[in-house]
Order: structure tokens, then C-alpha cells, then sequence
């Protein structure tokens, strides 16, 4: 018990205070998530300018929550949970997103917005406060991750706990 404390310890703050670093492999995916506590991130690939180390990301505004927890509620039934964006264990097409869009009465007051991002060696993506995202890895190499606030933050935290009590 006293090691399992231990090692919780010296995880608190990992990705916030100090970087995540990522092997990315080809084909590899990173499944639909949040970041902790609603932050932003910062995220970068570390390879050369020629290096063939590409992403793409998916991303859904926090102002989107509520429609997207109605998606998911429609689409996995049983299967879904209030914390289903915090077990990072889904991939959503976002070609499906858009039918829903198309055909769902709750989508008529309330669409998905879905961005796509491409993303090469050396750029940054910043997936906003309370933002979901998730993505596929392109190419081999490391990405380097780290969450962060301004003081915008807490009005950003506050929408997503709204969006998750809706």
C-alpha cells in the first residue's frame, strides 16, 4: 500500500507542471478525451522539418458538450456513461457525426461542430479549456504534450461541469 502511495505521489502534476512525452507509431490513435481538470494543452511534434511524422485531430468545442453527450447517450445506449469522455477509450467518425447532425431533433438546436487539424513536425496544436478531441497518428516519431490555465480558465471549467449537468 505504502509503494502504491508513493508512486501516486510522484505522478501528481505529470502533464501539467511538467510534459507528457508520446512515441507516436503509424496508425496509431489517440481515443476521444478531455484533458484533466478541463485545461488547455500544448502539443508538439518533435521530429525534423522533413521527417514524415504527421497527426490528425479531431476536436469538439466544450460549447458542443451537451449535444455531444446526447450523441453518445443515442449512439451507445446501455454503454454509456456520465465520465465516458474521461475513459478514453472511443473513436468517433466524424462522417457519422454529421449524419446525426442531419437527421437528430436534438441536433437541430444543438449541432456538433467537429474541426479537423493537420498536424507536422514542429507545429503546435492547442486544443482549448474543456475542448474534446481525439486523432490518428500519421508517421513514427515523439510528441510532447503539456496542460496549462490562464485565468480564463475557471469560466471554461465552469461551462464544461454545465455542459456535464445538462
Amino acid at each position: 500500500e505504502r509503494v502504491e502511495r508513493a508512486s501516486e505521489s510522484r505522478l501528481w502534476g505529470v502533464g501539467i507542471v511538467s510534459p507528457w512525452l508520446y512515441y507516436m507509431g503509424m496508425g496509431s490513435i489517440f481515443p476521444l478525451h478531455f484533458e484533466d481538470y478541463a485545461f488547455a494543452s500544448a502539443n508538439v511534434i518533435i521530429a525534423p522539418p522533413d521527417a514524415q511524422a504527421w497527426v490528425v485531430w479531431y476536436s469538439i468545442p466544450r460549447s458542443d458538450l451537451y449535444a455531444l453527450h446526447k450523441y453518445l447517450q443515442e449512439t451507445l445506449g446501455s454503454e454509456y456513461s456520465l465520465d465516458i469522455l474521461e475513459m478514453r477509450r472511443l473513436w468517433l467518425d466524424p462522417m457519422r457525426i454529421q449524419e446525426w447532425n442531419k437527421t437528430s431533433r436534438t441536433a437541430k438546436k444543438h449541432p456538433i461542430r467537429v474541426y479537423r487539424h493537420v498536424q507536422g513536425p514542429g507545429d503546435y496544436v492547442i486544443p482549448d479549456y474543456g475542448s474534446v478531441h481525439w486523432g490518428v497518428n500519421l508517421g513514427h516519431g515523439w510528441k510532447a504534450a503539456v496542460n496549462f490555465a490562464y485565468m480564463a480558465w475557471k469560466s471554461a471549467a465552469e461551462e464544461v461541469d454545465k455542459g456535464y449537468s445538462s
